[in-house]
């Protein structure tokens, strides 16, 4: 997506920081703070105005808090700054209003962050889909956030996580209210019966953790921070799922995982990503893909926003899986 040139705009400073001198901040800053204090471009930090709220400080160097005070009353870029505009330039503007530092006037009234994007980029830009259902739902997903006026960027994120999740008809799996509900619809105690889930330990869902989950009670799982957790996300639609759930039972001993979960509840299973599998290793997720993708079989796929298809055309047509950290 390509900017508008900017420099013509009226602007003023958003509502949502203001700016501290680093003498101010010094003292009680983190340690980590203290060597970017040092740097003689540096002027202070943007603090959210909203200390319970879920924005995060900004670096502000010395041209951009110059910028910042020029812009207390609305009006156009200062001098300093138009005399020197460039590509560079705009950029650099364009993420000051997308962060909220600046506001923009745009159809006589200021704005920022995503309700800023139309007036920012050019309409004739557009995001166009590379192709299939994954990234055209990716694209939607993009589409829905810019119209989220007024939230910050936690809660965009939280937005896009859940996106794609299907709508709960007032009747459509209402059954399904907790875990024992999703068990029975699953057919969970029938395929331990027939030894599907011999060498599984069972984690039933709390108030903090809500999936059921399986940990392979031979597995040592890495719970080491500095490692990376993989992972793979099976998303067929809740009519599917308790055929692929027997399948991908079926696969486990085929496969080294260490760990996986389900949702526990209606709202778990409607959400795209209600099939989570766990690997310590890389390798042995792409292993793991290889397999699934060759075995498992869905005719209706939810799928994932942001996720790379990973399946074969009459092999795992509609199984759509996500590769990643957690």
């Amino acid at each position: 997506m390509k900017l508008h040139f900017l420099p013509a705009n009226t602007f003023r400073v958003g509502r949502q920081y203001e700016l501290l001198e680093t003498s101010r901040i010094a003292q009680s800053a983190p340690k980590a703070l203290a060597e970017l204090f040092s740097n003689p471009e540096v002027y202070g930090l943007f603090m959210p105005v909203d200390k319970a709220g879920h924005l995060s400080p900004k670096i502000a160097y010395k041209d951009v808090a110059l910028l910042y005070y020029a812009l207390q009353t609305e009006g156009q870029l200062p001098h300093f700054i138009r005399n020197a505009y460039d590509d560079e330039t705009n950029l650099v503007v364009a993420r000051l209003v997308l962060d909220g530092i600046l506001e923009m006037k745009a159809n006589d009234r200021f704005v920022s962050g995503a309700a800023a994007q139309s007036a920012l980029y050019r309409e004739d830009a557009a995001i166009l889909p590379s192709g299939g259902r994954l990234p055209a739902i990716s694209e939607q997903a993009i589409r829905y956030a810019l119209q989220l006026d007024g939230l910050d960027s936690r809660r965009i994120a939280q937005r896009l996580y859940g996106y794609n999740t299907m709508p709960a008809g007032p009747s459509a799996y209402s059954h399904l209210t907790d875990s024992r509900a999703v068990e029975r619809f699953l057919r969970v105690a029938t395929h331990t019966r027939k030894g599907l889930l011999n060498g599984w330990k069972k984690q039933t869902p709390t108030e903090q953790f809500g999936w059921i989950s399986w940990h392979k009670t031979s597995a040592r799982i890495i719970h080491n921070g500095h490692l990376p957790t993989y992972k793979i996300y099976i998303s067929p639609t809740i009519d599917d799922l308790p055929g692929v759930f027997q399948q991908f039972l079926h696969i486990l001993p085929h496969i080294k995982l260490v760990s996986f979960k389900v949702g526990a509840n209606r709202e778990g299973v409607l959400r795209p990503d209600k099939l989570v599998v766990y690997f310590n290793r890389y390798d042995e997720l792409t292993q793991a893909a290889d397999v699934l993708k060759a075995a498992l079989f869905c005719e209706h796929p939810q799928g994932v926003p942001f996720t790379a298809r990973s399946m074969r055309k009459g092999c795992c047509h509609g199984a759509l899986i996500r590769r990643g950290r957690k």
